[in-house]
């Protein structure tokens, strides 16, 4: 459902945010683009079998935090964000449209859109 009915990039946005606004700092470009970056080596590591996922999700405010030189425990972090995770769905404006009209290029469908009950739109 990530990226077809919900919106998962923005909901990690919404959440790294309320982490960093938690520990007094203010979001901006510059961190977004630091922590996207050490999750792309992160997830490279993970692929070539050097780290586990339990390391990553262990390791990744920590280091986000030593490198913006934030004091702060990161594993409190960590979970503060999983919360927000949990907590929060954006929806992807026409989702829901896009995919009962079908599923997209990138997907393969399993069945048919029709198997499933559409929602009505009856007021």
């Amino acid at each position: 459902m990530d990226e077809t009915l919900l919106d998962f990039t923005a909901a990690e946005n919404n959440g790294v945010q309320a982490v960093l606004r938690a520990y007094g700092v203010e979001p901006d470009a510059e961190k977004d683009r630091l922590l996207q970056s050490d999750q792309r080596q992160f997830v490279e590591s993970l692929r070539a079998g050097e780290i586990t996922r339990d390391h990553i999700l262990e390791s990744r405010f920590p280091l986000f935090f030593k490198e913006l030189g934030v004091e702060g425990d990161g594993l409190a972090a960590e979970r503060l964000y999983r919360k927000q995770l949990d907590e929060s769905a954006v929806l992807i404006d026409g989702g829901r449209w896009k995919y009962w009209n079908g599923c997209p290029a990138t997907m393969k469908c399993t069945s048919s859109p029709t198997a499933y009950p559409r929602p009505s739109t009856a007021v």
